[in-house]
Protein backbone atom coordinates (compact mmCIF):
# COMPACT_ATOMS: atom_id res chain seq x y z
CA UNK A 1 0.00 0.00 0.00
CA UNK A 2 1.04 3.26 -0.18
CA UNK A 3 1.42 4.20 2.93
CA UNK A 4 0.78 8.33 2.92
CA UNK A 5 -2.65 7.69 0.93
CA UNK A 6 -3.65 5.05 3.83
CA UNK A 7 -2.58 6.56 7.10
CA UNK A 8 -5.41 9.08 9.03
CA UNK A 9 -5.34 12.87 9.00
CA UNK A 10 -2.96 14.07 11.95
CA UNK A 11 -5.82 14.82 14.02
CA UNK A 12 -7.07 11.02 13.84
CA UNK A 13 -4.17 9.67 14.26
CA UNK A 14 -3.71 11.33 17.56
CA UNK A 15 -7.31 9.79 18.20
CA UNK A 16 -6.16 6.06 17.17
CA UNK A 17 -2.71 6.30 19.58
CA UNK A 18 -4.65 7.57 22.12
CA UNK A 19 -7.01 4.80 21.88
CA UNK A 20 -4.70 1.85 21.43
CA UNK A 21 -2.44 2.91 24.11
CA UNK A 22 -5.61 2.87 26.21
CA UNK A 23 -6.64 -0.69 25.51
CA UNK A 24 -2.94 -1.78 26.18
CA UNK A 25 -3.06 0.18 29.40
CA UNK A 26 -6.34 -2.19 29.86
CA UNK A 27 -5.18 -5.67 28.52
CA UNK A 28 -1.92 -5.26 30.26
CA UNK A 29 -0.59 -3.66 33.85
CA UNK A 30 3.43 -4.69 33.12
CA UNK A 31 4.95 -1.83 30.79
CA UNK A 32 7.45 -4.12 29.28
CA UNK A 33 4.71 -6.53 27.54
CA UNK A 34 2.99 -3.51 26.57
CA UNK A 35 3.18 -2.50 22.60
CA UNK A 36 1.77 1.07 22.35
CA UNK A 37 2.04 3.89 24.66
CA UNK A 38 1.17 7.50 24.56
CA UNK A 39 2.67 10.67 26.55
CA UNK A 40 0.45 13.57 26.41
CA UNK A 41 2.93 15.70 27.85
CA UNK A 42 5.81 15.34 25.86
CA UNK A 43 7.16 18.20 25.54
CA UNK A 44 5.70 22.16 25.79
CA UNK A 45 3.13 21.91 22.70
CA UNK A 46 3.88 18.34 22.26
CA UNK A 47 2.70 14.66 22.76
CA UNK A 48 4.53 11.53 21.97
CA UNK A 49 3.44 8.07 20.72
CA UNK A 50 5.74 4.91 20.81
CA UNK A 51 4.99 1.19 19.56
CA UNK A 52 8.32 -1.12 21.05
CA UNK A 53 8.52 -5.17 21.00
CA UNK A 54 11.01 -6.96 22.81
CA UNK A 55 12.47 -7.65 19.05
CA UNK A 56 13.43 -4.20 18.38
CA UNK A 57 10.88 -2.96 16.18
CA UNK A 58 9.58 0.33 16.61
CA UNK A 59 8.02 3.39 15.93
CA UNK A 60 8.11 7.06 17.48
CA UNK A 61 5.28 9.88 16.46
CA UNK A 62 5.20 13.18 17.67
CA UNK A 63 2.62 15.84 18.00
CA UNK A 64 3.15 19.06 17.77
CA UNK A 65 0.00 21.33 18.00
CA UNK A 66 -0.48 21.65 14.05
CA UNK A 67 2.28 18.91 12.67
CA UNK A 68 3.20 15.03 13.28
CA UNK A 69 6.29 13.21 12.20
CA UNK A 70 7.02 9.10 12.42
CA UNK A 71 10.30 7.63 12.85
CA UNK A 72 10.23 3.46 11.92
CA UNK A 73 12.71 1.25 12.45
CA UNK A 74 12.77 -2.22 11.47
CA UNK A 75 15.46 -5.02 12.25
CA UNK A 76 14.58 -7.07 9.30
CA UNK A 77 15.62 -4.27 7.03
CA UNK A 78 18.97 -1.78 6.33
CA UNK A 79 18.94 1.22 7.89
CA UNK A 80 18.48 3.92 5.68
CA UNK A 81 20.30 7.18 4.16
CA UNK A 82 19.07 9.63 6.75
CA UNK A 83 20.36 12.35 3.87
CA UNK A 84 17.61 10.84 1.42
CA UNK A 85 14.73 10.29 3.92
CA UNK A 86 14.99 13.79 5.27
CA UNK A 87 15.09 16.09 2.07
CA UNK A 88 12.80 18.45 2.36
CA UNK A 89 11.88 18.15 6.01
CA UNK A 90 10.68 21.05 7.73
CA UNK A 91 13.45 22.27 10.05
CA UNK A 92 10.09 22.16 13.03
CA UNK A 93 10.68 18.29 12.92
CA UNK A 94 14.86 18.54 12.75
CA UNK A 95 15.36 18.20 16.63
CA UNK A 96 13.20 15.05 16.50
CA UNK A 97 14.63 13.03 14.17
CA UNK A 98 18.26 13.96 15.12
CA UNK A 99 18.13 14.19 18.57
CA UNK A 100 17.64 11.60 21.51
CA UNK A 101 15.84 8.93 22.03
CA UNK A 102 14.97 8.75 18.16
CA UNK A 103 19.02 9.04 17.22
CA UNK A 104 20.05 6.15 19.18
CA UNK A 105 17.11 4.04 17.97
CA UNK A 106 18.11 4.45 14.25
CA UNK A 107 15.59 5.12 11.40
CA UNK A 108 14.26 2.62 8.42
CA UNK A 109 11.73 5.71 7.18
CA UNK A 110 10.13 8.65 8.27
CA UNK A 111 6.26 10.55 7.55
CA UNK A 112 5.50 14.03 8.56
CA UNK A 113 2.71 16.49 7.36
CA UNK A 114 3.57 18.99 5.40
CA UNK A 115 2.07 22.62 5.59
CA UNK A 116 -1.48 21.63 4.19
CA UNK A 117 -1.61 18.56 6.43
CA UNK A 118 -0.72 16.11 4.15
CA UNK A 119 1.78 12.97 4.65
CA UNK A 120 5.44 13.31 2.90
CA UNK A 121 7.47 10.56 2.64
CA UNK A 122 10.94 10.06 1.18
CA UNK A 123 11.25 6.78 -1.01
CA UNK A 124 14.92 4.93 -1.02
CA UNK A 125 13.78 2.21 -2.82
CA UNK A 126 14.54 -0.38 -0.18
CA UNK A 127 11.59 -2.10 1.75
CA UNK A 128 11.89 -0.84 5.31
CA UNK A 129 9.29 -2.40 6.82
CA UNK A 130 6.72 0.31 7.11
CA UNK A 131 3.50 -1.12 6.27
CA UNK A 132 3.68 -3.90 8.68
CA UNK A 133 4.99 -1.63 11.74
CA UNK A 134 2.12 1.20 11.01
CA UNK A 135 -0.97 -0.64 9.68
CA UNK A 136 -2.05 -0.25 13.21
CA UNK A 137 -3.09 3.06 12.68
CA UNK A 138 -5.57 2.63 9.49
CA UNK A 139 -8.36 3.91 12.13
CA UNK A 140 -9.79 0.61 11.67
CA UNK A 141 -11.21 -1.08 15.76
CA UNK A 142 -11.48 -4.41 13.52
CA UNK A 143 -7.18 -3.97 13.13
CA UNK A 144 -6.44 -3.73 16.75
CA UNK A 145 -9.06 -6.05 18.02
CA UNK A 146 -7.32 -8.95 15.82
CA UNK A 147 -3.92 -7.98 16.77
CA UNK A 148 -5.11 -7.62 20.68
CA UNK A 149 -6.96 -11.09 20.66
CA UNK A 150 -3.80 -12.88 18.87
CA UNK A 151 -1.18 -11.03 21.07
CA UNK A 152 -2.34 -10.86 24.54
CA UNK A 153 -3.85 -14.20 24.08
CA UNK A 154 -7.59 -13.47 24.76
CA UNK A 155 -10.90 -15.21 23.23
CA UNK A 156 -12.91 -12.12 22.58
CA UNK A 157 -12.68 -8.50 23.41
CA UNK A 158 -16.09 -6.64 22.38
CA UNK A 159 -16.00 -4.54 19.34
CA UNK A 160 -18.37 -1.94 20.73
CA UNK A 161 -15.77 -1.16 23.36
CA UNK A 162 -13.15 -0.51 21.25
CA UNK A 163 -15.51 1.22 19.30
CA UNK A 164 -16.01 3.91 22.27
CA UNK A 165 -12.51 3.89 22.73
CA UNK A 166 -11.78 4.86 19.31
CA UNK A 167 -14.42 7.65 19.43
CA UNK A 168 -12.80 9.02 22.68
CA UNK A 169 -15.67 8.41 24.77
CA UNK A 170 -15.39 8.69 28.49
CA UNK A 171 -14.12 5.10 29.87
CA UNK A 172 -15.88 3.84 32.49
CA UNK A 173 -15.13 0.65 34.85
CA UNK A 174 -17.92 -1.86 33.26
CA UNK A 175 -15.96 -0.81 29.86
CA UNK A 176 -12.65 -1.34 31.23
CA UNK A 177 -13.79 -5.01 32.84
CA UNK A 178 -15.56 -5.94 29.64
CA UNK A 179 -12.17 -5.45 27.83
CA UNK A 180 -10.36 -7.33 30.68
CA UNK A 181 -12.70 -8.90 33.31
CA UNK A 182 -9.45 -9.66 35.41
CA UNK A 183 -8.31 -6.31 35.97
CA UNK A 184 -6.83 -5.68 39.51
CA UNK A 185 -4.18 -2.76 39.26
CA UNK A 186 -6.75 0.11 39.13
CA UNK A 187 -3.99 2.52 40.40
CA UNK A 188 -1.80 2.07 37.26
CA UNK A 189 -4.62 1.70 35.21
CA UNK A 190 -5.68 5.56 36.72
CA UNK A 191 -2.07 6.73 36.19
CA UNK A 192 -1.62 5.50 32.58
CA UNK A 193 -5.10 7.32 31.79
CA UNK A 194 -3.48 10.49 33.06
CA UNK A 195 -0.43 10.14 31.27
CA UNK A 196 -2.58 9.38 28.48
CA UNK A 197 -4.54 12.51 28.73
CA UNK A 198 -8.03 10.24 28.55
CA UNK A 199 -10.90 10.55 30.43
CA UNK A 200 -12.14 8.07 32.82
CA UNK A 201 -15.18 8.12 35.15
CA UNK A 202 -14.61 5.64 38.14
CA UNK A 203 -12.69 5.33 41.66
CA UNK A 204 -10.61 2.74 43.38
Amino acid sequence: MEITKELPSRESLQMVCKAISVLDAILCSEWEYRYYSYNSQWGEGEEFCEMQDMEGERFQILFKEKDCIINGVHNDYEAADKSILTKGLPETYQEFLFGEPVASYGTNFCIWTDETGNWQCNETGKADGKEELLHILDGNPITYKQWAEEYFEVEEIPLDVIEQVYRGETLTESMVLAVNPEMEDWEQLMSDLEDINYTFQFKR
